[in-house]
Formats: C-alpha cells, structure tokens, sequence
C-alpha cells in the first residue's frame, strides 16, 4: 500500500493525470490530434483508432492506416512528451488494430528507493507505457462492435501494471437534415475494464461509461461541417471517487482537403478549450492541435500528428 501511495502522490504533483487522481493517467490521456481538437472527444478523431474509435476503420479509404503523433506538456519544471503509433487494417467486414504509446512524465528528486531505503541518487525519472490490439466487426454497413485488450505500465517510485480492455457498439446512418446530405454516428462504449498491480497490492481500474456521436453535413462542393459530442463517467474504483465528464467540437472542411476544428472539454477536474486543424495532402494528412487549460496551475497540451491511408 506504501508504494501505491507514493506512485499517486507522485502523479498529482506532476499534473500528470489531467487533474485526476485514477490509477496510471495514461488510461485516460487523449489519443489523437482530431481529437484533442475537439475536446477530447473519441467520436472525432481520425487516427489512433485503437484508442479511440476502432469501427472508424471502415470508413477508411484504402484497407490500410498508420499514424504518429506526439504531444507537449510543458509546466515551469519540465517538459513532458507523449508519443503515440497505432495502424489498422480492415477488409470486408473485419478489422484489425494496434497500437502503442509512450510517455516521459518527467523527473522527481526523491532520496529513497522502493523499499524506503536512502539513496544517493537524487533524481527519479517517472515514465509509462502502453501496447494495445483491437478488432472490430461489420455486423452490416451500419452496425458495428469492436473490442480492444491493453497492457499499460508505470515506472515511479514503484512499478505499478495492467491490463486493460474496452468493448464498445456504433450505429451509422445517411440521410437528410436541413436539406443537407447528413451522416450521423451514434456510439456507446466500456473503457478501463480491467486490473492494476503493485508490489503485493492490486486492484480494479476504474471503468469508464461513455456514450456519444457525431453528425457531418454536407454544404458545398469540398465542404462539410460536423458536431460531435462525448459523454463518458468514471466509475468509483476503491478511494478514487467516480468523476463525470463532457467533450463537444465542431469540425470545419474547406475545399476538400482543410479542416479546422474548436471544442471543450467539462469535468472530471479537467476544464479546457482546444482548437486545430488538419491538412491533407494525397493519402497523407498533417495535423496540430491545441489544448488550454481554464486552471492556472493546470497544464496545456500541444500535439501534431502525421497520418497516412494506403
């Protein structure tokens, strides 16, 4: 228990969990620039289908993607990096996923080591990792299940582990609204379904409930805008108490290729603004985005990505 105590008091004194205090951060840290754009919201988001939304590999145009991005957390002690490289591969009605991320939280000045012990190495590089796979299934052209199993690790003070999983459905559907050519997209999900251990201790992650969807509407020759929204709510998990949360965007494409996007994230001790914008290039798309935490002690994040369908 010693040890799960010092790993989470490191955490919060590094900001690194977006303001929460749940076991291993980097469950919850946003997975793609789209969507860090928009909030935080999984029904946005383009790449890092894995983490993200994994049925949206059929909606890709060639039966092959990969992506890379990687985000920027400064604060006034250090610099933290996140990288993330996922691809997926879909024919028919099947798909496959995987990923990986990694995380260098930063450094502590700590004088002992795991076992309490006084040590002459001041400095503590705290650090975390991820691989994930997942596999979705075409039920038909509109209905779509998936499912994804992760390990993810944390290297502190102590070593804490887990494995993790996320089930989840989809339902797409074309038609009109305002006169406009719509699709829409509604989705409901289970993340963090699994267990964490450290040392002697172990126990339950806390499972996130999240439902949500998006609608895009054709406007013009090259333009669509599109609205998304993702309502998720953190179960209680031992002394973590459960925590609700809301990410909303708005997505812009301009002569086919150019988006721009803007969106909010509410709760979970997590108010921010986020903005930024994608283009493509062939089967090539470049993106940035930004995120601006409404607390002064809380951190910004800045990430880009590169993504590619072949």
């Amino acid at each position: 228990m010693k040890r799960i105590i010092i790993t989470i008091l490191l955490a919060v004194s590094l900001d690194i969990a977006m303001a929460q205090s749940r076991m291993l951060p980097l469950n919850d840290m946003v997975a793609s620039t789209s969507a860090l754009s928009s909030g935080g919201s999984r029904y946005a988001s383009d790449e890092a289908l894995v983490y993200t939304l994994p049925s949206a590999a059929f909606e890709k145009d060639g039966s092959f993607c990969a992506d890379y991005s990687v985000a920027i957390i400064p604060s006034d002690e250090y610099t933290q990096t996140l990288h993330t490289l996922t691809a997926a591969w879909h024919k028919g009605r099947h798909a496959v996923l995987m990923g990986g991320r990694y995380w260098l939280m930063g450094k502590q000045d700590i004088f002992v080591d795991e076992n309490m012990k006084e040590t002459s190495e001041p400095h503590l590089t705290i650090r975390s990792y991820a691989f994930d796979a997942g596999y979705a299934f075409a039920l038909s052209g509109s209905f779509h299940t998936y499912a994804t199993v992760g390990y993810v690790s944390e290297k502190a003070l102590a070593t804490v582990c887990a494995v993790r999983g996320t089930i989840g459905a989809d339902y797409t559907y074309k038609g009109k609204l305002l006169g406009l050519e719509a699709k829409y997209l509604a989705g409901v999900s289970v993340a963090n379904l699994g267990c964490y251990s450290c040392g002697d201790d172990s126990g339950s992650l806390s499972p996130r409930i999240g439902a949500g969807g998006n609608v895009g509407l054709v406007t013009g020759h090259g333009q669509n805008i599109s609205a998304n929204v993702d309502v998720g709510m953190y179960l209680a998990s031992g002394n973590v108490k459960s925590e609700t949360e809301l990410a909303a965007g708005i997505g812009y494409t301009f002569l086919y290729n150019y988006t721009l996007r803007v969106g909010t994230h509410i709760g979970d001790n997590d108010n921010a603004l986020t903005a930024g914008a994608a283009v493509r290039i062939g089967r090539v798309t470049v993106n940035g985005g930004v995120k601006i935490a409404a607390a002064s002690d809380a951190c910004n994040v800045y990430m880009v990505g590169l993504a590619a369908d072949f």
